[in-house]
């Protein structure tokens, strides 16, 4: 019998490209699945374009809900659209990406256990037009928490599909952290589950202005704060220095100031970090900026 899967979208402000998201998944050769839209308080025409494309979705899953609401938050959504997931295999997608017709049925082989809580697999960035800008592949692998937490294991959010089992045996999604994929593929490794990582190239990533914030301020803050719920050690110790370096790398020219106070923060975090590619980028950038 084949698996029920559930798919995900999160809609905000997307009507340039919530319609493209959604009939990737209609195109799906995969047979069952199962759509949830849930729009966020979008002030634009999204949910004029997921009305009229509602019947068309009716019909093709197996269970279709569209649900608009006052702006809640993409974590709280996450985790309702957990709880309201039937299918054994969960999959949210923003609504500016899209996935190839085939990127259910080839992930779906990767979960060869009970262990396995994620899979993903490479993408195609474009830009808000739909030009390609570049092509990114993982190396094929299976990965605990020690190569996620380094960036050994290259996961990509539009690519993956999740074990709804997992996911709730850890108690979904972390509704105080902003980085929720990051997040939850740490929380997922640390609960001892593995996620694998397959050279197939799956979906489209949408590069434009209006993606999650890049202020590096706010990124690092929130990099931190996934660190913080999991014990200190010397290895979580070197990783927060090897971020906080790349902040001061980004802020030298348009913030002296606090790319030196990232970098201090950096060696009092791990002193052998020194000795890192990310510790002499940040000098260097720093010293050219003098």
């Amino acid at each position: 019998m084949t698996d029920l899967v559930s798919y995900f979208i999160p809609s905000y402000n997307h009507e340039e490209f919530i319609e493209d998201c959604i009939r990737s998944i209609i195109k799906q050769n995969y047979p069952r699945i199962e759509l949830l839209i849930i729009d966020d308080g979008s002030a634009d025409c999204s949910i004029e374009i997921v009305n009229r494309l509602a019947t068309e979705c009716e019909t093709r899953f197996e269970r279709f809900l569209f649900l608009t609401q006052e702006n809640r938050g993409l974590v709280k959504n996450l985790n309702f659209a957990l709880k309201w997931a039937n299918g054994e295999y969960f999959a949210p997608i923003a609504s500016d990406d899209a996935i190839f017709s085939e990127k259910t049925t080839i992930l779906l082989d990767y979960f060869d256990s009970e262990n396995v809580a994620g899979v993903t697999g490479g993408y195609i960035e474009i830009d808000r037009y739909g030009n390609k800008l570049r092509t990114i592949v993982p190396s094929n692998g299976v990965w605990g928490f020690d190569d996620v937490l380094v960036r050994r294991a290259r996961l990509f959010a539009p690519t993956a599909i999740f074990r709804t089992s997992a996911l709730r045996t850890v108690g979904g999604y972390w509704e105080d952290i902003q980085i929720e994929d990051r997040a939850m593929w740490l929380k997922l490794t640390h609960a001892g589950y593995t996620v694998s990582t397959t050279q197939h190239i799956v979906a489209y990533y949408r590069q434009h202005s209006e993606n999650l914030s890049k202020s590096t301020v706010k990124m690092i803050e929130a990099r931190l704060a996934i660190y913080d719920k999991f014990q200190q050690n010397a290895l979580l110790s070197r990783v927060r220095s090897i971020d906080l370096y790349g902040a001061a790398s980004e802020l030298a020219e348009v913030d002296p100031k606090m790319s030196i106070s990232y970098l201090k923060m950096g060696i009092k975090q791990s002193i052998s970090s020194i000795f890192s590619k990310s510790f002499f980028r940040a000098i260097k950038k720093i010293l050219l900026r003098k």
